[in-house]
């Protein structure tokens, strides 16, 4: 299923969701309202996205569950 980008139509509020192609558009999360499909660009698997995706996946570690992290190593967690 594609991701879509919306925004709501009342309070402004931007946001992602997976859906199929026909599916209709989902109320704002925030508010409750009304939302408008926007235009994106295609996400494209490459170089770039990867190094996004391993920077995202070190900000959601928790450094308090690691030994390694507590002594302040540095190494990798995938």
């Amino acid at each position: 299923m594609p991701l879509f980008n919306f925004s709501c139509s009342s309070c402004g509020a931007s946001f992602e969701n997976l859906m199929s192609y026909n599916a209709s558009n989902p109320c704002c999360p925030s508010c409750g309202s009304s939302t408008n499909r926007q235009f994106g660009l295609p996400a494209i698997r490459g170089q770039m996205n990867i190094g996004r995706d391993l920077a995202v996946k070190s900000l959601r570690h928790d450094r308090g569950a690691c030994p390694c992290c507590k002594a302040g190593s540095t190494h990798s967690h995938m």
